[in-house]
């Protein structure tokens, strides 16, 4: 088993733009992507190159304006979505990948 922690930074050296680990060149475990000001854009887990868990972006400020659940690489279960204020205004069922519900959020 090769294990390979990754840093991959922009064309001048200078800005982490993710970092993560690969195991035998896949996709393992936890993933992070950076925003050009150096806050979190995106947060994301992975098994066997596929998406597993919850996968949240951030707006630049550090807001959550999603947070998503994956199982097996497909969408599955509840699914959020916020506005720039950080207000829950929409969120989705998912089972296997397909959408079973939607609802938007009147605040």
């Amino acid at each position: 088993m090769k294990y390979n922690y990754v840093n991959h930074y922009d064309e001048n050296k200078t800005r982490l733009s993710f970092k993560g680990n690969k195991v035998n060149n896949k996709r393992e475990e936890d993933m992070t992507w950076y925003h050009y000001n150096g806050s979190v854009y995106m947060t994301a887990n992975f098994k066997d190159d596929k998406l597993f868990g919850n996968v949240i972006r951030f707006e630049e400020d550090g807001k959550m304006i999603m947070n998503e659940n994956y199982l097996n690489g497909k969408l599955e279960g509840k699914s959020e979505y916020y506005d720039t204020e950080g207000n829950l205004f929409y969120t989705c069922m998912y089972k296997n990948g397909r959408k079973v519900r939607n609802s938007t959020i009147n605040y």
